[in-house]
């Protein structure tokens, strides 16, 4: 992660209607400013966790990263003795390749996606995915979660009024859940879809600034 940024406030162009309950933005690490990395952690509770990031200089304004992250929660802990898991098993495995792109003629670009593939495992610490669920067996829970993400931004400045732009976002993605907990089974699945236009320039002098546009979701 590259950065974290929060917004609460009235809904707007740049925003979206949805800022007035408060926004979390995260900014992956920028492969134009990022270097390749290695990094591996195991703790004493059994997770282990492996980080790859690869970065790739095409042409000079042509970059592109490809993010991995793989970790894994095997082991059953029970510190308190109470016969329940303290935290779920899991398994996870995350991937995010994007590109961008950077012209002499004020014409910028960013491509990506992600996916994500994890499988949680809770409940009684004798309690098996193999076991007959009835009301004789063990509680437990099991959440398997797929998602793909796509996202296209691309930006355009007037090389001779830096003050004046526009740009164009498009995003969509599928989120797939196949869960239970105990007895009762919870599934479900979302495909959303979200695009904006943004248009920004001056009235006068620099001290008076706009911004409008237009943006679509489903």
């Amino acid at each position: 992660i590259h950065s974290i940024q929060l917004s609460k406030g009235t809904g707007s162009v740049v925003n979206g209607f949805e800022s007035i309950a408060g926004q979390i933005n995260v900014e992956f690490i920028k492969p134009e400013e990022d270097k390749n990395l290695l990094n591996v952690f195991l703790n004493q509770e059994g997770r282990a966790e492996i980080n790859l990031n690869l970065v790739h200089k095409i042409k000079p304004r042509v970059h592109a990263a490809t993010l991995l992250h793989t970790n894994g929660r095997p082991l059953k802990m029970d510190a308190n003795e109470d016969e329940f898991l303290d935290f779920p098993r899991s398994y996870m495995t995350t991937g995010f390749h994007r590109w961008t792109f950077h012209t002499l003629k004020g014409v910028e670009a960013a491509f990506g996606i992600k996916g994500l593939r994890q499988d949680q495992i809770g409940g009684q610490k004798n309690f098996s995915i193999n076991d007959t669920r009835d009301t004789t067996s063990p509680y437990g829970l099991r959440i398997q979660t797929n998602r793909v993400e796509a996202f296209a931004k691309i930006g355009y400045v007037f090389p001779q009024k830096r003050y004046q732009n526009f740009g164009f976002q498009l995003q969509g993605s599928w989120h797939d859940m196949d869960s239970y907990f105990g007895l009762r089974n919870y599934d479900a699945a979302q495909y959303s879809f979200y695009s904006n236009f943004i248009y920004q320039s001056i009235i006068g002098t620099t001290d008076n600034k706009f911004k409008t546009g237009a943006s679509f979701q489903f």
